[in-house]
């Protein structure tokens, strides 16, 4: 017979408790905790039970491998270092305690910064292949497919190719981002109003970015990397893509690795910029299957921080990278690993920059394809912030 001890903390019951509440956490001074960080001085219901399992643990009470937390409309209770403490207590909380990843799955920024950036800035150029040899030595382009991505405008068009390099005994696919002011409304018209598709593994997500996907996959993508893959097997698959480009890679890898077209370990997806793409549902669905899945933010980057994640329950995928700052040889990074936390970019009360949209590790994405991957210093300033715009 298996014996239960259940702990069970009340929750507001008066609305003048709701202001003693609201005014101490806002404004009284903090308190340290224990198992690390600070927390605000009164709080109650879930707060209370995050609290007491953190002390509990800490303190050698009960080992933390046969405690289980599950809160309720749990208000946010202490600062990151709080936060941080909680979860190396590796309490059974999914929302606080991830499961720790391999080595092999860590992010590395030197391989997003050499590899998968010029990956990305190499789908808005059309002839990437000049920006693959200058950049990234030793990879082939396969081919760049172009096609129209919605059905509401023949001028509305999305990009992406395949490549392989032999050395790295890796295949690539990236995805190129958004190019025309026409296409950023169809984008946020598609999104907010538009009806959401269900994907085969689960979750919902935006119509435009689900059919912008298999325009391309449909019109050769999907026959290209089945080549590549039956010729060269084993190798990982690499996945990328930056704004509009983040999106459809998201599906993209959601979609290969459901399919089994290759093994989930060996895909890795690193994304720039990427706006929320589905729910709840599609973004835990997405995080069980790929180890691998990185989102790099930059600083006060707007894009990531659209659809607004209450409008119609947009909800990111793991992990976030955050570089809150110019993102130089060296910058430092915060890595959170929840859907959605105060710990990375929507620690900012405000994220309206279009500069850091289009700046990532210090160069101007669209504008360093364009001009074929040479002179990675650039922060060019002779490109639109919708680059192809008045350039076709």
């Amino acid at each position: 017979m298996t014996t239960t001890i259940c702990g069970l903390f009340r929750g507001t019951s008066t609305v003048l408790q709701l202001w003693t509440e609201s005014w101490e956490t806002a404004f009284e001074n903090k308190i340290n905790l224990v198992g690390g960080g600070e927390i605000t001085g009164h709080l109650l219901d879930a707060a209370m039970a995050s609290i007491a399992s953190n002390v509990i643990v800490a303190e050698g009470l009960y080992p933390s491998k046969l405690i289980k937390l599950v809160t309720f409309g749990h208000s946010r209770t202490g600062d990151q270092n709080f936060a941080a403490a909680h979860d190396r207590l590796r309490l059974s909380d999914k929302a606080h305690c991830p499961v720790d990843k391999k080595p092999e799955f860590c992010y590395n920024d030197t391989f997003a910064r050499s590899i998968m950036l010029p990956l990305s800035s190499a789908a808005y150029s059309t002839t990437p292949q000049r920006c693959l040899a200058n950049a990234i030595r030793g990879t082939q382009l396969k081919r760049q497919i172009t096609v129209p991505c919605s059905e509401k405008s023949k001028s509305d068009y999305c990009s992406g190719f395949t490549a392989i390099s032999h050395a790295d005994k890796a295949i690539s696919i990236s995805f190129r981002g958004t190019v025309t002011s026409w296409q950023l409304l169809l984008e946020g018209v598609e999104t907010v109003f538009g009806t959401r598709i269900r994907m085969p593994a689960g979750g919902m997500v935006s119509s435009y970015f689900y059919k912008a996907f298999f325009a391309i996959w449909d019109a050769g993508m999907m026959s290209d990397l089945a080549e590549l893959i039956a010729n060269n097997d084993g190798y990982e698959l690499w996945i990328t893509g930056h704004s509009l480009g983040g999106a459809i890679a998201t599906i993209a890898a959601n979609w290969i690795a459901f399919e089994k077209i290759v093994p989930a370990t060996k895909i890795k997806l690193i994304t720039f910029g990427e706006p929320r793409v589905g729910d709840y549902e599609y973004a835990s669905i997405h995080d069980s299957m790929l180890p691998y899945s990185y989102r790099v933010t930059h600083k006060a980057d707007l894009v990531p921080h659209l659809p607004m994640k209450h409008l119609n329950g947009y909800r990111h995928h793991g992990d976030e990278v955050w570089y809150n700052n110019d993102m130089t040889n060296g910058s430092e990074y915060q890595q959170c690993r929840m859907h959605e936390t105060d710990g990375c970019s929507n620690s900012k009360m405000i994220d309206t920059s279009i500069s850091d949209h289009l700046h990532y590790f210090g160069i101007h994405i669209s504008g360093y394809g364009m001009r074929g991957c040479f002179k990675a210093e650039i922060k060019s300033d002779e490109y639109s912030s919708l680059p192809f715009e008045d350039k076709l």
